[in-house]
């Protein structure tokens, strides 16, 4: 299976250059990471020369979304299986953390799954972080209406074929429920 890892990086630091030397070290590598940063006069190219399997794309500060950053990372994985997702501070614990997360996968009903994420000691007081592990099924997917579905931007992976295909529904679904909402 091909993984392709996509993260949204703006003024990417120690923190992020701790994260892509461990990332090199998992024991199941992501075949790819995307990098969709925002302002490129922030980015320094020479933290990502010591990786081959790393690219950069750079948008505009108000071209940035949560959501639509990490679609556009997505657009750009057309070979990939697994689509994994993560943020810029995020630092794998330890060298299993891609190996572990796409177990979910062994169950052919598996969709996405989301990890446990460890709040940075220096953040603590800032948030709360519950661990958690979230599977979507197929099952539920096919046989229900989910109009809602929550999941970690922080650490998760998905199927590409199965977020492809529900992506126009989902679309629909978020545009439906905003309509909604304006007119009560």
């Amino acid at each position: 299976m091909v993984i392709d890892l996509i993260i949204p990086t703006y003024k990417p630091g120690d923190k992020f250059q701790e994260s892509l030397k461990r990332l090199a070290l998992q024991t199941r590598k992501p075949d790819r990471i995307i990098l969709v940063n925002t302002e490129a006069e922030f980015f320094d190219e020479e933290m990502i020369t010591p990786y081959d399997n790393v690219e950069v794309h750079h948008i505009k500060k108000e071209e940035f979304d949560h959501g639509k950053t990490r679609d556009y990372g997505a657009s750009l994985a057309k070979e990939a299986d697994i689509l994994m997702f993560m943020t810029d501070d995020a630092i794998p614990k330890d060298k299993y953390m891609v190996e572990n997360l796409i177990k979910a996968f062994d169950d052919p009903i598996v969709t996405a799954a989301y990890g446990r994420q460890m709040a940075d000691p220096e953040k603590i007081i800032l948030s709360i972080i519950q661990e958690s592990l979230i599977i979507l099924w197929k099952a539920e997917l096919k046989q229900k209406r989910i109009w809602i579905l929550w999941g970690s931007k922080h650490f998760s992976v998905q199927m590409y074929a199965v977020l492809i295909e529900d992506q126009s529904m989902m679309q629909w679904e978020a545009s439906s429920i905003k309509q909604f909402l304006t007119r009560t």
